[in-house]
């Protein structure tokens, strides 16, 4: 399935719109690597760590997102947006976009 940030797919026609669909992970905060990111961003270091798990909670949103878009016959999701919320010891990340069906 085709995913892009844009409102279009290069090339492709959309033949319908079906609506929009999300995706939601919420990862817990290890507190010591909260500590521990917080000297690294002080002394201008990379928290490795805490990058791995944004982008592993980004990954498993996406995949909600496309598994609800194939369950209403979507065959793209156009216009996605990811969006991270920091609360209290977690990290939630949303992504939403439009599912279409592509001529």
């Amino acid at each position: 399935m085709i995913v892009t940030t844009l409102q279009t797919v290069p090339k492709r026609e959309i033949s319908e719109i079906i609506g929009i669909v999300d995706g939601v992970s919420i990862q817990a905060t290890d507190p010591l690597r909260d500590m521990v990111s917080s000297v690294r961003d002080f002394f201008g270091g990379r928290a490795k760590g805490l990058e791995d798990s944004l982008k592993k909670a980004r990954d498993t949103a996406i995949e909600d997102m496309l598994e609800e878009a194939e369950g209403i016959g979507a065959t793209a999701v156009v216009g996605i947006r990811i969006d991270y919320e920091h609360l209290e010891q977690k990290f939630m990340t949303v992504v939403t976009g439009t599912a279409v069906r592509l001529e």
